[in-house]
Formats: structure tokens, sequence, C-alpha cells
């Protein structure tokens, strides 16, 4: 029987950067590899600094680098609609209501306007807006922003979801209930997904897969599939076991940005 062929190939990715007045460049990924099955949700987690959004980034075709990223069997040089970011900023036009910002990306596609019309309906309900449609962002609390931005997304039917720690500005609450709602959209649709984030506990609450990158370049330090169901109990003794296995790596690298790393064992 042979291996389907991964859906996303990240292979021998360089970026280095230069600061002004240095004389060197940073090396902030070297030779990366990393294979990504259609449909796995993976996050990518690890201390700042340690070039997790920027590998994010090249994904997503918004920086440049050396080697090669292959999505669907095509080279990564731009962005693309079939690759959708989610940003940790509230990407929203405040002068839009949030029917008009899930919209936009479809107006701008040529999407035909009926069709418009049914997919902005449809997204929004996919994630619990519907009766806000005609509310503007700053009538709308962190979580219903972070709503919008998603079905904003969504409306535009990528087959790649990349979130750089969308959740990171809310409160614990809200966060964990917005996690818990993204794996609900996940199983409906079960797109594959690239979530960055520096918590471990929702590295392993969301992922079938946590990529650990440790710094000065980017390399990774453990590649741990999470042989859990979903939803999963956050309590659970084998979930608490993975959280400590990613602590230990951590702690067992040379991690001088540790005191930026969320690291929960209990």
């Amino acid at each position: 029987m042979h291996e389907l062929a991964p859906i996303l190939s990240i292979d021998g990715v360089t970026v280095a950067f230069r600061s002004p007045g240095q004389s060197e460049d940073r090396v902030v990924l070297n030779r990366l590899q990393l294979s990504v099955e259609a449909g796995q949700f993976i996050c990518l987690l690890g201390p700042s600094g340690c070039g997790k959004t920027t590998l994010l980034n090249c994904v997503a075709g918004f920086q440049p680098y050396e080697g090669n990223i292959y999505f669907n069997g095509a080279r990564i040089e731009k962005p693309g609609k079939e690759r959708g970011v989610v940003f940790q900023e509230y990407a929203l036009f405040p002068w839009f209501t949030v029917e008009q910002n899930v919209e936009f990306g479809l107006r701008v596609n040529g999407v035909p306007p009926a069709e418009r019309q049914e997919r902005v309906r449809h997204y929004i309900e996919m994630v619990g807006l519907s009766g806000f449609e005609k509310h503007y962002p700053g009538k709308l609390s962190g979580g219903m922003k972070q709503r919008a931005g998603l079905a904003r997304v969504l409306a535009n039917e990528p087959g790649m979801l990349l979130m750089d720690e969308p959740f990171a500005a809310l409160d614990e609450q809200t966060r964990e209930k917005l996690q818990t709602e993204l794996l609900g959209l996940w199983e409906q649709q079960r797109k594959t997904c690239l979530f960055v984030t520096h918590s471990i506990q929702e590295a392993v609450y969301l992922a079938d897969r946590v990529i650990v990158l440790q710094p000065n370049p980017a390399r990774i330090a453990l590649d741990l599939r999470i042989d859990l169901p979903r939803l999963r109990n956050r309590h659970d003794e084998k979930l608490l076991q993975y959280q400590a296995q990613i602590s230990e790596t951590l702690r067992e690298g040379d991690n001088p940005y540790g005191e930026h790393l969320s690291i929960i064992t209990a």
C-alpha cells in the first residue's frame, strides 16, 4: 500500500534576518524539514524567538525563504486563498459590520453575490454569531471578534488554516471556550491546521501532533503525536503526561527564552 503524499512539505527551509547596526545575519530557520498530512491539527510550540511564527509566515507566503515549501504539490511563493490565516490581532475592518467583514474576501475574489450571501450566513452561524451580523467590531467582545475573524477566513473555504496564537490575548475562561469551539469546527470540516502557541496546555488539548521548536536557529526538539480522543479532559492523567514530556524536552534544551514559555504540567 502506497503512502499518501503530504499535503504540506517543508524541505530545507532557511530564513535569516539582519538587524540595523549588525554586520551578520541572524539565522532563524536553518534547513528545517517537516511534513504534514491532510487533515492533521498540528501545534508549533516553543518559546518567544524560536522561529515558530517565522515558519508560519513562510507557509502563509508572507516571508521569503530559501529551500522549498509545497502545498498540494505547488511551491508556496506568495499568499493564496487556499491558505487562510487567523492572526493574534483581530483582523477586522472597524468600519465594516460582522457580515461585511466576512464578505470582504469573497467580494475581492469575485464570488457571485448569491453565493457570497449564503457563505456569509453559513459561516457566521457556524461560529455562533447569528444575531450579530449588523454589529461593528467595536461593539463585540474579544472572543466574538476572534469568532468573526475565524468566520472571515472559513468563508473563503481554504484548504488549510494557519493560526498564529489566536487566543493569546483572551482571558483564560474565554480562551478555553474558544479552544473547544475551534475543535468542534475542525471536527466538522477536518481542515489541515497549523497552529502556533507558546502554551503547552493549549497544544496538547488541541493537537494531533505537537512540534516543539528550540531556538538559535530553530530546530525540531520533539515531534509528539497525541494519542487521545476528542474532546479531551484537561485533567486527564495521560494529557498531563504529555505536558510533562514536552516540559522535560524544553528543559533539556538550551532555552534562554524559557521565561516566556507557558509550561503547565498540573
